[in-house]
């Protein structure tokens, strides 16, 4: 763009020369011309800046990692001036590393047409993924003069961890705990008196107790209470979050950690078992605490996991659960960290009262950490991307034959 001024300048130069050595009345014309001619274009451009039109949409704002989706850019220039030069600049982020990535596309307009680019891209990472267009620059004919065009709104595009089939039954019954639900079926009646699931007509062999005998006046036959059926919500995920600031360290390590809580969540919804999750929100100041049903809540939850910041020191996530929920009771914990420690492990078991404690590591333990969990009432996984499902199933035959509390 300077060397265009410099060319231009130079010709206007030129042309100086030319109107005071050939007193022309052509000369004179050119020469003044050539001096105007950048103000009309600057004025002509602004006409075209304030009547064209960018805007960037997403089809798909849920995608699974590795997977490729679309985004269209839609421009239209509502004036007979056409665009020879226009750059749009994509701005991207990662909400876990907040370090934004642009990429430009360049791109021509006719006069009074419309225009649809699509472009496809891909993310190696889960996670939630702003996209905008962050600005726009147009050119004069001349390459002279550019003008900037504020960019619109962001996109959040949420990266799904890959899906694992986890097919085993990860959570037996612990004898240890009774805990009461708080929960129950909408599917099957149970014995519970303290929730009524339905009323139906009397069949031979109901108990007495259970007829409805306002209903049965008002219907004239006999009607029969359904009592509730508690559905068991004392499963807890507990996520520690890695606190490294380096980028490509820390989208892998959470990358892997979301993975998990991923895979291990769809098979509790799969076999119809609330649970809840659980992490430290560095901005909040406190533990997230979540239960899970149904596969929209899981979505849910995954977006407001992927918007955590992590932290810049080494969090105790045992540790702060406790302090916050002491009172609760759970018959199976499932922790998931990248940097297990003696002190977290004694947190975990403070935490798990009579609970069965499964850690799932996803970073590498040191030696004597493991000597040290021999001691313990846990079952540990040591888990890698590569075979995920693989690496949790190693651990769940162990639960069969009980830990001995």
């Amino acid at each position: 763009m300077i060397r265009e001024k410099i060319r231009y300048a130079m010709t206007c130069l030129l042309l100086g020369v030319l109107a005071v050595l050939y007193d022309e009345y052509i000369t004179s014309v050119l020469f003044l011309v050539a001096v105007l001619f950048p103000i009309v274009l600057w004025g002509l451009m602004q006409y075209v800046k304030r009547n064209v039109e960018i805007e960037l949409s997403v089809p798909a704002q849920i995608v699974k990692k590795h997977n490729p989706f679309q985004i269209e850019i839609h421009l239209r220039n509502k004036t007979i001036i056409p665009i020879l030069k226009m750059q749009i600049r994509l701005a991207y982020q990662n909400q876990y590393t907040k370090q934004i990535q642009r990429e430009n596309v360049y791109v021509t307009l006719n006069g009074q047409s419309k225009q649809s680019i699509e472009a496809e891209m891909k993310s190696e990472y889960c996670g939630n993924l702003n996209l905008r267009i962050e600005k726009t620059m147009l050119y004069d004919f001349l390459g002279l003069f550019r003008f900037k065009k504020k960019g619109g709104k962001t996109f959040v595009i949420t990266v799904l961890p890959k899906q694992y089939a986890l097919e085993n039954k990860f959570v037996p019954d612990n004898p240890h705990v009774m805990v009461e639900g708080d929960l129950y079926s909408d599917k099957k009646a149970g014995d519970d008196p303290s929730e009524i699931f339905g009323i139906r007509e009397y069949r031979y062999g109901d108990r007495m107790n259970r007829i409805h005998w306002k209903l049965t006046q008002k219907e004239g036959s006999l009607m029969v209470k359904e009592l509730g059926f508690p559905i068991n919500c004392a499963i807890l995920i507990l996520i520690e979050l890695p606190f490294k600031e380096e980028m490509e360290t820390v989208l892998k390590e959470m990358d892997l950690i979301c993975s998990c809580v991923f895979a291990l969540s769809n098979a509790f919804i799969e076999d119809g078992i609330s649970h809840y999750i659980a992490w430290y929100d560095q901005d909040a100041g406190c533990m997230r605490h979540n239960k899970v049903e149904k596969e929209e809540e899981l979505y849910e939850m995954m977006a407001m996991l992927f918007d955590t910041r992590v932290s810049p020191k080494e969090q105790n996530a045992p540790a702060s659960h406790y302090a916050e929920y002491s009172s609760e009771q759970y018959t199976s914990i499932y922790y998931i960290t990248a940097g297990l420690t003696e002190e977290k492990a004694d947190s975990l078991m403070a935490l798990a009262k009579n609970a069965w404690c499964h850690i799932i590591n996803t970073g590498i333990p040191k030696e004597e950490i493991l000597r040290y969990l021999e001691c313990l009432p846990v079952t540990m996984a040591q888990v890698t991307e590569e075979n995920l499902d693989e690496d949790i199933l190693k651990m769940m035959p162990q639960q069969e034959e009980g830990i001995s509390l």
